[in-house]
């Protein structure tokens, strides 16, 4: 391009960049034009002008991602923001070109999550806090709809980088992680998820991926192509879950394979033929597989197995293993520091709000939520994942938390002391995989658990002691659990579970009110419950099936359609205190918020930067805060977007 040319180009940028934010005609805000929302940063980029004017917080929301995305590669990172460009490849997969604003919000999630100051004139949504566990490089190569359930990085012998992801929809696809688009159609011919996804440069330099499948078949792709090289490899007799690749001292590709059948598999990937019979000796499914070759030329697979162990095997002695020493005699599963696994939010009574939040490492945690930051040391006790908490207000204001454990108890803690109250309470045996709490009529403080043993237990708080026997019905684990206090003053719980069924139950006398409430379709793992201002009481639930629904508790139906839009499992349900909107997250990497009364929605769709498994609402000022958790994100929300529902 002559620089005359370059000249112009760089001209018609900076008469376009003035356009590029949005004018006020009275109450409305009106976009920048079409032009320049689609045209401008390829202008910029002919003109060399990609800075700082172009790549910014106010102006990118509007923006086009699939013309940002070239002009940003090569771009000089000292004339850009690298902490914008960074939130931006983060966050623009999920952007909408009709609904900016939206965007504006993801982007400034991201931003102070990356470490960058609140913008207190932020749009629907303000950022209090944020902490977010992303790499550096973190990208927008994200598939919406189906979910990802595999992933494989590759760089090309032309130095290209790409990644290859396995998805629900039964395909795979390929992505230029430079542009964060796809290359070529997706690959098909897999009949069920694929589960795992390995690639590989042979040693003639062609890029190849290998995938393993809920359909019990092995599948290489040639990623020049893009087609299947040979017939599908077979011989497991059930889902192939890891898929493993090496090229070998000798030259010759292989592939190694784990699958629920429990055996491990070796494959030569220039005939498509297996190496030997299948390893065995794991006792149940083979989830991960890794293969390497050791420095004394030795090739070796290392495998894990929900069986509790590792063991490696030596592939050239016709696969002999060991076990790998183990930690200790229970395997216990281990994620990033930031996966929080449940939250509750609690107002105290001097005004503080504060989170109480369930982890991985088996620990809880008190969380100042003006500033996202930790109150005091870490709640030690449990010894497994605490994956449900509840908080309540004693009514001698004491403020309590109530946990339940991969480790089959519930612990109750003094949040004033932060020591336990009294010792495990005990009964369950199987996980506790949900906490609900709540203050009879009579003044005493009550906790409802579900587990795993599919039972739900009611507990005395102020003796630690049952009140009667479990509550039985459901044929699955009891994943949620509600909890409410009825105008005519009969207390009652709401409970979800992988039976598909809601229950509910009459905490006086521990029966069940009425028949199961059925329409969902796969596993219920949320529910939220409350009293409408029309004394009605209802119930919100989110299921794996990706609806939300709601429920008239008095007649036991369902009140309208089921509520649409999440397109992945609704993994969180929660109600503020006395305000009919219900807030949701799901797989589908979005929070929603709805009107619990009418099952309209009351905002857009908002994303956020990881699966949010955990909600918190509380209100604050007259505000609703949302506190999202998730595996790599710790954020506190304030919605101010709407005044209708208040």
């Amino acid at each position: 391009m002559s620089r005359d040319v370059v000249e112009v180009e760089a001209r018609i940028a900076e008469a376009l960049t003035s356009l590029a934010v949005p004018r006020r005609a009275g109450p409305v805000s009106v976009p920048p034009p079409g032009y320049v929302r689609r045209h401008l940063v390829e202008h910029a980029a002919a003109g060399g002008a990609m800075t700082d004017a172009v790549i910014n917080p106010r102006t990118l929301p509007y923006l086009d991602p699939a013309r940002v995305r070239p002009a940003l590669v090569g771009v000089d990172p000292r004339v850009v923001r690298a902490d914008v460009v960074r939130a931006w490849r983060q966050v623009s997969h999920a952007w909408l070109w009709e609904d900016p604003l939206t965007n504006a919000d993801a982007l400034q999630l991201a931003l102070v999550a990356g470490g960058a100051e609140p913008d207190a004139t932020a749009g629907r949504w303000s950022v209090a806090w944020a902490v977010a566990q992303t790499g550096p490089s973190s990208g927008d190569v994200v598939m919406r709809g189906s979910p990802l359930t595999s992933t494989a990085a590759l760089v090309l012998p032309d130095r290209r980088p790409i990644a290859i992801t396995g998805s629900s929809d039964n395909t795979v696809r390929v992505w230029d992680l430079d542009t964060g688009t796809p290359i070529g159609e997706p690959l098909t011919g897999h009949t069920d998820w694929v589960n795992a996804v390995a690639a590989l440069v042979l040693p003639d330099e062609r890029p190849i991926a290998i995938t393993g499948s809920r359909d019990n078949t092995v599948r290489v792709w040639d990623l020049d192509t893009g087609t299947a090289i040979g017939e599908p490899l077979t011989g497991h007799t059930r889902s192939v879950a890891a898929v493993a690749a090496l090229v070998l001292p000798d030259r010759r590709p292989i592939a190694i394979t784990g699958s629920s059948d429990n055996t491990v598999r070796v494959w030569d990937l220039d005939t498509g033929t297996p190496i030997g019979e299948p390893l065995t000796g794991h006792t149940g499914w083979v989830r991960a597989v890794a293969a390497l070759v050791l420095p004394d030329r030795r090739p070796i697979a290392i495998t894990g197995s929900e069986d509790g162990t590792t063991r490696v095997w030596d592939l050239t002695s016709s696969g002999s293993s060991s076990e790998a020493p183990r930690r200790d005699d229970k395997a216990t599963p281990r994620t990033i520091e930031l996966l929080v696994a449940a939250v509750a939010a609690l107002v105290l009574p001097d005004g503080r709000p504060i989170a109480i939040t369930g982890s991985a490492d088996a620990t809880v945690r008190v969380w100042d939520l003006t500033t996202g930051t930790p109150i005091g040391e870490p709640l030690t006790g449990h010894t497994d994942w605490v994956n449900a908490v509840a908080a309540l207000v004693l009514p001698d204001r004491r403020p309590i938390a109530i946990t339940g454990s991969w480790d089959n108890t519930v612990r109750v803690w003094d949040l004033d002391t932060g020591t336990p109250i009294g010792e495990p309470l005990t009964g369950h045996t199987g996980h506790v995989a949900a906490v609900a709490a709540l203050v009879l009529p009579d003044r005493r403080p009550i906790a409802i658990t579900g587990s795993a043993d599919a039972t739900v237990r009611v507990w005395d708080l102020t003796t630690g002691t049952p009140i009667g026997e479990p509550l039985t019905g459901h044929t699955g684990t009891v994943s949620a659990v509600a909890a409410l206090v009825l105008p005519d003053g009969r207390p009652i719980a709401i409970t979800g579970s992988s039976d598909n069924t809601v229950r509910v139950w009459d905490l006086d006398t521990g029966t069940p009110i009425g028949e199961p409430l059925t329409g969902h379709t796969r596993p219920v793992e949320a529910v939220a419950a409350l009293v409408l201002p029309d004394r009605r009481p209802i119930a919100i639930t989110g299921s794996r099936d990706n609806t939300v629904r709601v429920w008239d508790l008095t007649t036991g139906t369902p009140i309208g359609e089921p509520l649409t839009g999440h397109t992945g499992p609704v993994l969180a349900v929660v109600l503020p205190d006395g305000r009919p909107v219900g807030v949701t997250g799901g797989w589908d990497g979005t929070v929603r918020m709805w009107d619990a009364a009418t099952g309209a929605p009351v905002a857009p769709p908002l994303p956020v930067l990881a699966v949010p498994s955990a909600l918190a609402v509380y209100m604050y000022d007259e505000e609703l805060h949302v506190v999202v958790a998730s595996a790599g994100l710790w954020a506190g929300l304030v919605f101010r977007g709407g005044r209708g529902w208040r």
